[in-house]
């Protein structure tokens, strides 16, 4: 039986209540409208409409992130005043984009994400050509297909006004493209590109430099465009590049000396977050960025999955660019414990909030020399997945003076045993505790039930075990059942227990 106009309101204001408002969330609230709607009493819109927009009128836009064009019309119905996220997909049934352009209701959305959408390039432009766009401030066009007849031809339609972000990964970009992006600029206040995998390579670059877009750009991520170092170093070269704090050359095979035109950059010196993640760069190019005197105002760096040694650790230990570091990503190397102790030591690291070191074979040592270093004493996340510390490495963290502030810890895959657990529960270490890793170890249905009954863990928001095969059904309705751990971690695994 169907449930009343009624029974449905008291689920919404069951729902509206609860936290976090994520995408599982704004799922069961569309759900909720739709079967709203299924009742045919169309009274409920003005009732539900009021008491929806008294909760938009206290909470930050924007108010949800709906997945169809049909409820995007519902929502905007009972909430002309509110704001929303839109994003489409491809599915058995294609989303309307003729609708869409002409749905007032567009005119209340805030981002729209159309990656994946299966829009045609005349259903694009017609988008495009929408009097609707007003307060679209994030487009997303990723793996639209979208070639550069078709870019020119959405750009020359374009009402967009507000775009400041805008993100095109997944489209071949050749010169003329670029061209189109930059018209778009023109009309746009952008500051946010995202050009990943566009196939971009020198000729791209080249056309790109030239650009009065590059010049207002504050982000950009050119990851996996087949980039050498001749394509990097004109971009270092370029003082359109002098706006820029956020920049992404991930994945980029390339040799060794871009490095140095980059560390020579004056025009890079306002980077505040470099990722040069899977760039194929050794110890030598680590001394070309930390010997760098312009790339010292770096709060985020990330270096994940090069060829950097121990001696690699150590040089940038020394180096000055850790100086302003808030965020340091290294996963993926080969630290060891000999190199992650050199960098865990250096004189430069007292800003480090964030660490990232899986995959280094640190082992035991590489923990304890993390637990004794009074400089992570501002760490929020550590991050230590696959370095086999064990149990033991465990209790030397769980011993630690210095990781009060640590609001999330993963220790995933590092054959951690119930021993390893029983130094967690017992630990006062980590009062701030949230989010805590162990999937694939070596855990028992003992270690579960430690868990379930631990004292320190009231903070936690985020529980993860999987792929543990010692955990039984046992174990998983200890967790649910616990009388210690909070209510949404419970819920959970009150989910997975049968």
């Amino acid at each position: 039986m169907s449930a009343s106009i009624d029974e449905l309101f008291g689920e919404l204001r069951s729902l509206l209540n609860r936290s976090p408002r994520d995408y599982a969330w704004a799922r069961e609230l569309e759900d909720l409208i739709g079967r709203a709607h299924e009742t045919g009493d169309g009274s409920f819109q003005q009732r539900w409409g009021a008491y929806l927009d008294g909760f938009a009128s206290h909470w930050p836009a924007p108010f949800c992130r709906l997945s169809s064009v049909e409820n995007l019309a519902r929502f905007g119905a009972m909430m002309p005043s509110a704001t929303f996220d839109l994003f489409l997909r491809a599915g058995n049934q294609a989303p309307d984009f003729q609708r869409l352009a002409t749905l007032e209701a567009l005119a209340q959305v805030r981002s729209l994400d159309l990656k994946r959408s299966g829009a045609t390039p005349d259903e694009l432009v017609a988008l495009a050509a929408s009097k609707h766009l007003e307060t679209i401030e994030v487009l997303d066009l990723s793996s639209c297909h979208i070639a550069s007849d078709t870019l020119r031809g959405f750009v020359d339609a374009s009402r967009f006004t507000r775009v400041k972000r805008l993100v095109f990964d997944r489209n071949k970009l050749e010169q003329a493209g670029v061209d189109a992006l930059d018209d778009f600029a023109r009309e746009n206040p952008l500051v946010e590109l995202s050009l990943t995998r566009c196939q971009l390579g020198y000729p791209g670059i080249n056309v790109l430099v030239e650009t009065a877009m590059l010049a207002n750009l504050a982000s950009l991520d050119l990851s996996a465009n087949g980039l050498d170092s001749k394509a990097i170093r004109i971009l270092a070269k370029s003082a359109n590049v002098a706006n820029l704090r956020w920049l992404s050359l991930a994945n980029n095979a390339t040799s060794s000396d871009f490095t140095k035109a980059m560390a020579s950059s004056e025009h890079l010196a306002g980077l505040r977050e470099l990722d040069l993640s899977s760039c194929e760069l050794g110890d030598d190019q680590v001394q070309h960025l930390a010997d760098s005197a312009y790339l010292t105002q770096l709060e985020s760096l990330a270096l994940g999955s090069n060829r950097i040694s121990q001696e690699g650790a150590k040089t940038l230990a020394r180096s000055s660019i850790l100086e302003n570091l808030c965020q340091l990503d290294l996963r993926g190397n080969d630290l060891r414990s000999a190199g992650t102790s050199e960098l865990i030591r250096s004189e430069h690291m007292g800003k480090l909030e964030r660490l990232f070191l899986h995959d280094n074979a640190i082992g035991i040592r590489g923990a304890q020399a993390i637990a004794n270093s009074e400089s992570m004493s501002r760490l929020t996340a550590l991050k230590l997945v696959n370095n086999n510390i064990g149990h033991k490495g465990t209790q030397k963290l769980a011993k630690s003076e210095y990781l009060e502030r640590l609001d999330t810890l993963d220790l995933s895959d590092n054959a951690l045993t119930d021993e390893g657990i029983a130094a967690l529960v017992e630990s006062d270490a980590f009062p701030r505790l949230a989010h805590l890793f162990l999937s694939n170890n070596k855990l028992t249905d003992a270690g579960a039930r430690m868990l379930a009954e631990a004292r320190n863990m009231s903070n936690l928001e985020t529980l993860v075990l999987s792929h543990n095969a010692g955990i039984t059904r046992k174990g998983i309705r200890a967790l649910a059942s616990s009388q210690t751990l909070p209510e949404a971690v419970r819920e959970k695994f009150h989910k997975q227990k049968h």
